[in-house]
């Protein structure tokens, strides 16, 4: 039997690479606007169902940590940047840790692989000596607390150079460090927190792996298990595993696996973080206001229920008042 002509072919492949009018972050009213803002980067919905790839393994891991920036931040960002993140591995990373605010805790989380205070000491830098790996620390003593030991070797001796420098820095480091970046090597991109650290204005922040073996797409992990994000238990699993080092059990966090997109996908990509930011950063602003409704709601209530108890007992008849009108009428 033939289709009638005013059927749509439900079975037809749609045109995933035809422009797109209107953004994910574009806002609007009616039935198609749900639809309308996903297909900027339909693409990565279909790359979705694909099985992710390992983080490929490296003789030699350099981490820049650089504290303080948000997404579209990075973005606005001149070269190297914009180079680096069209042929990197991006996504997201989720700052959590056992404190609601402050920075230390999330370094002592990205060292331990599982939820950790500020006040506590990072295994990660005693699990790679063990293993006979050398570590070098460059910068301030936020490292200290991400590694957890001051037990370290020359930067050119090291198997894992952690870098921390601050934003105005950043991009001159990276010049350098991908000029002698060797082809068996790694860089990570770490920012750990946001510019706001309390837990209201608390915002996802970027995390990037490029390296000759490392495939464009994007960042996952079976913690969060969201394409894109990323948690910060994860950091430390995924750097011995890059290693080739074994996990120990007490860690929480899994390895992170990369989603491979297209490789003109780069725009998607970013377009797609932008719009994954906004989305797990709103419900925290709305939040107060929300906390304040549902308060005003329960006094309301409590104070209905009082003033009816009242009612109820100012109305009701005395027993003494009672006994009073009974003698009277005998």
């Amino acid at each position: 039997a033939t289709r009638p002509q005013h059927l749509p072919n439900r079975s037809a492949t749609p045109n995933l690479s035809a422009p797109q009018a209107r953004s994910p972050m574009t806002r609007g009213s009616g039935p198609g606007c749900a639809v309308a803002h996903r297909r900027p980067f339909q693409r990565l919905l279909f790359a979705k169902r694909a099985a992710p790839h390992p983080v490929p393994s490296a003789r030699s891991i350099t981490v820049v940590v650089c504290d303080g920036l948000t997404w579209p931040a990075l973005e606005r960002l001149g070269e190297p940047m914009p180079s680096l993140l069209r042929t990197a591995a991006v996504g997201l990373l989720s700052g959590a840790s056992l404190e609601l605010q402050g920075r230390r805790g999330v370094y002592v989380t990205l060292g331990s692989g599982t939820r950790a205070k500020g006040t506590d000491v990072a295994p990660l830098g005693t699990w790679l000596q063990r293993w006979g790996r050398t570590v070098a620390l460059h910068g301030n003593g936020a490292l200290a607390k991400l590694v957890g030991t001051k037990e370290v070797a020359t930067r050119r001796q090291a198997d894992v150079v952690f870098l921390s420098v601050p934003p105005r820095r950043l991009l001159p480091t990276l010049r350098r460090i991908l000029r002698e970046l060797p082809e068996d090597g790694c860089l990570w991109l770490v920012v750990p927190n946001s510019p706001r650290t309390d837990w209201q204005h608390r915002r996802l922040t970027p995390i990037v792996l490029f390296g000759a073996r490392v495939k464009a797409g994007l960042l996952t992990s079976p913690t969060t298990r969201r394409v894109g994000l990323v948690s910060s238990v994860d950091f430390a699993p995924t750097l011995l595993n890059q290693l080739n080092l074994p996990v120990p059990a007490t860690m929480t966090g899994k390895p992170m696996q990369i989603v491979v997109t297209a490789p003109d996908g780069a725009a998607e990509r970013w377009t797609y973080l932008r719009w994954l930011d906004e989305r797990v950063s709103a419900p925290l602003q709305h939040l107060p206001s929300v906390v304040s409704m549902v308060v005003a709601i329960i006094t309301a209530a409590l104070l209905l229920t009082t003033l009816s108890i009242l009612t109820f007992r100012w109305l009701s008849p005395k027993p003494h008042r009672a006994a009073a009108v009974v003698e009277r009428v005998t």
